[in-house]
């Protein structure tokens, strides 16, 4: 029988006491790392942190009307990208190197007091969910939450825009408030964003001392401000009804989103391609030798395909944007704006494959002087690399004969 997690005011010896194949718990010490922290430093692309997304419009009608989860502990979840470590691969079926990791804090007022947690997808999943959730919810709607954790887990990140047309997809549709840009990116962006929009702000303003000022406040109103009720102007400009505009806006944020994520990770993916052609292979035979290289160049060609898609992506919104700032074509720039939440599950998706091989390379290899690997784990890495990207190969060693 699996034990059930204990209640936030419950914390004692017992809690730290707690195993099994079923779930697990964040100690003190290790929710003090991975939980207190989150707020300040999580990423958008990593973390959906349900907390706070109680916290900001847990009172507000569309919150309540449109929960991302039946469940009431789901929807106040941390939901984590999460790397595998140790012998957490052995939570699953199939072989993977990342996983949904959901954490219910102990505390919400107290993050470091740490919490309980399991994977999304994990061994004997209906039996962990009926553990955490199931004393709230009815059959059909914990059936309904699992398949809503079995898309998000399918993603590659849990960047907003790809996650929320990843659920449309599947027929899911939560209110808009469940997808906004996290706190500290907010923070990391809205430099970024304000030299972005300073030809609209130029226009809309005129020049001077304080358009640099605008563009920033500008900036941070456009990302953090949920109903954009402050940039009403341009929804005049634009000629967007109220829905329109609420669904204009967040693929405007949508598009500087993805240009800041990859601009932010240009240098990041160039050592990564640099540090893959480079690595040496230890104990592989001439024949393994020969398929890991094979391996290797289509990983690198593949992810320089992708990135030709992004940038293609991407410009396409610049040349939008200057149909608006200098061509005074604001009707381009709004018709682009609502066709275009349908790219980003491609955007999302490919950008996100990108990310991960270069986030997952830097956890493996941390240090670049040290670029040597077992062959026998090159192939379980490239093979992780090559569906990730989906490039039609293998690196199995299956593929190799010893």
């Amino acid at each position: 029988m699996i034990k059930r997690p204990a209640r936030p005011n419950q914390i004692s010896n017992e809690l730290r006491q707690i195993t099994g194949a079923f779930g697990g718990v964040m100690s003190r010490s290790s929710g003090k790392r991975n939980l207190a922290l989150i707020r300040s430093s999580g990423s958008t692309s990593r973390i959906l942190n349900l907390l706070v997304a109680h916290e900001r419009f847990g009172e507000t009608a569309g919150y309540n009307k449109w929960p991302l989860f039946k469940s009431r502990r789901l929807n106040r979840a941390i939901l984590i990208k999460h790397t595998l470590r140790g012998g957490e691969a052995d939570n699953f079926e199939k072989r993977r190197s990342t996983a949904t990791k959901v954490i219910f804090p102990f505390a919400a007022s107290d993050l470091s007091l740490g919490g309980t947690y399991f994977f999304a997808e994990q061994r004997n999943i209906e039996n962990v969910m009926r553990d955490f959730v199931g004393d709230e919810v009815t059959l059909a709607e914990m059936d309904s939450d699992r398949r809503t954790l079995k898309t998000l887990d399918d993603l590659p990140s849990l960047d907003p825009f790809l996650m929320r047309e990843g659920l449309r997809r599947q027929g899911i549709e939560p209110a808009l408030c469940y997808f906004d840009i996290s706190e500290a990116d907010i923070r990391r962006m809205t430099d970024y964003v304000s030299r972005e929009i300073a030809t609209l702000v130029q226009l809309a303003f005129g020049g001077g001392a304080h358009s640099a000022q605008m563009a920033e406040m500008m900036a941070a109103k456009l990302l953090s401000d949920e109903n954009t009720e402050s940039l009403l102007p341009l929804r005049e400009t634009l000629q967007l009804s109220g829905e329109q505009y609420s669904e204009g806006i967040f693929a405007w944020k949508g598009f500087l989103y993805y240009k800041w994520v990859y601009s932010d990770a240009q240098l990041r993916i160039a050592r990564t391609i640099r540090d893959i052609t480079q690595i040496k292979f230890a104990h592989a035979d001439r024949r393994t030798e020969a398929h890991l290289v094979t391996s290797r160049e289509r990983i690198i060609k593949h992810i320089a395909g992708l990135q030709g898609f992004v940038r293609e992506a991407l410009n396409t919104y610049d040349r939008s944007f200057r149909d608006l700032t200098e061509k005074a074509r604001p009707m381009a720039f709004r018709e682009f704006l609502l066709n275009s939440p349908a790219m980003f599950l491609e955007l999302g998706n490919k950008l996100g494959s990108i990310m991960h091989v270069i986030t997952y390379w830097r956890f493996k290899f941390p240090d670049a002087a040290l670029l040597r690997i077992e062959a026998e784990d090159a192939l379980d890495l490239f093979q992780e690399f090559e569906n990730s990207l989906e490039t039609g190969g293998t690196a199995a060693r299956s593929q190799v004969s010893w």
